[in-house]
């Protein structure tokens, strides 16, 4: 019977099975519960459709179209339908509010980190700015500086793009493994000098392919800014005690 007219005890006042909203005499029409979420993301949230209703996120601005689009990510809004208006029937008042809080954003993998420098116990990674770095790949901090290291041992880099509040933090970028500086004349990392890292330097300038990627910073023992033969002989010069120190250490 129809909530209105149904009280005159009109019996032919009531909703049909076919609009169970509205009364086909009196044209009133229910106001229907809140809207229920079928799905939502960051930008997009989905109610439950009905073809009888429209529906609004603010109570103001209707549609018939059960889905909004270009939300903002993690913004809190209200939905509200009603019985739509047609040619025979009225609009049925709003229904109460149901209240959602779109989810934060995702954020695209970053790039892998650039190590700017290297000392016995720190590594200074190239700042970006909204980015956070790790050097286990699970413990994060804003500055781009590690300090305290250990030395001569290698560290696996890490950054990604922090949370904010309306997105969550990036996947962590693949790793760029990376050492702590050793010993002037330690080109094996070793922790000794010996007439092994005199070898290194010779294989390395001789072109042996296991000798590409020696220990550069190391070997440069004269300091002059690049590794020759002078770097394998003042080596050998410390490993006999013929010097006391290298010429990068004076």
């Amino acid at each position: 019977v129809c909530d209105v007219c149904g009280n005159q005890r009109i019996a032919n006042h009531s909703y049909s099975e076919i609009n169970d909203h509205t009364c086909d005499q009196c044209r009133y029409s229910k106001t229907p519960a809140a809207p229920v979420v079928e799905t939502y993301t960051d930008t997009m949230v989905t109610l439950v459709a009905n073809e009888q209703f429209e529906y609004s996120k603010d109570g103001v601005v209707w549609q018939d179209e059960n889905i909004f689009l270009n939300l903002s990510p993690y913004t809190q809004y209200y939905f509200y339908q009603r019985v739509k208006a047609t040619d025979d029937n009225d609009c049925s008042g709003t229904s109460a509010r149901k209240y959602l809080r779109t989810n934060k954003s995702t954020q695209n993998k970053p790039s892998s980190p650039i190590v700017l420098s290297t000392s016995e116990n720190q590594i200074v990674l190239a700042y970006i700015n909204g980015c956070e770095y790790s050097i286990d790949g699970w413990t994060w901090q804003d500055s781009n500086l590690f300090e305290n290291l250990d030395m001569n041992k290698q560290y696996t880099v890490y950054q990604r793009v922090a949370a904010d509040d309306t997105h969550y933090a990036s996947p962590r970028s693949d790793g760029v493994k990376v050492w702590t500086d050793s010993y002037e004349g330690d080109i094996n990392r070793d922790n000794v000098i010996d007439n092994l890292d005199r070898l290194a330097i010779t294989r390395y300038l001789a072109g042996w392919s296991d000798y590409s990627a020696i220990n550069m910073k190391a070997a440069d023992v004269d300091g002059n800014g690049i590794v020759n033969h002078n770097d394998a002989r003042l080596i050998l010069q410390y490993y006999v005690k013929l010097i006391p120190a290298f010429p990068v250490e004076k």
